[in-house]
C-alpha cells in the first residue's frame, strides 16, 4: 500500500521540509508538518492517521542520531560540519564528525583511578 508509514523515508522528508521552509534559526514541528501537507505527491500518507506521531517519532531519532540540531522547539538539518553550524554543503560524504568530548567532573575523578 502506498499510505504505508513504515516504507516512507522520513528523513528526507524532514530534510526537504527545513530545505523547503528557508527559516534560517531553524523550524518547528509544526512548520515542518505544514510544509509536508503542502506536497500533492505526499498526498497518499498524509491521510494516514499515524503520519503525525511517526513524524513527531522520526524528528527525534533524527536529533539522536545527529542528523538534526534541536534548539528548543526549533529543528535545523546537522550538514556535518565540526561547529554544527552555518555551512549548507556536506563536508564529508562519510558520517557526521562528533565534536570533541569534554569530561564531567565525576568522570575525570574516574579516569584517575583507574590510571593508579
Amino acid at each position: 500500500r502506498s499510505s504505508d508509514l513504515r516504507s516512507v523515508d522520513w528523513n528526507k522528508l524532514i530534510k526537504r521540509a527545513i530545505e523547503g521552509l528557508h527559516e534560517p534559526s531553524g523550524s518547528t514541528l509544526k512548520n515542518i508538518e505544514k510544509y509536508l501537507r503542502t506536497q500533492s505527491d505526499l498526498e497518499s500518507i498524509l491521510t494516514n492517521p499515524g503520519f503525525q506521531r511517526r513524524l513527531r517519532l522520526a524528528t527525534k531519532r533524527a536529533v539522536n542520531n545527529g542528523r538534526l540540531f534541536k534548539d528548543g522547539p526549533l529543528y535545523s538539518l546537522n550538514y556535518g560540519t565540526v561547529e554544527g553550524k552555518g555551512s549548507h554543503k556536506y563536508s564529508r560524504a562519510s558520517g557526521v564528525p562528533f565534536p570533541p568530548v569534554s569530561l564531567l567532573p565525576h568522570e575525570q575523578d574516574q579516569q584517575r583511578d583507574r590510571k593508579s
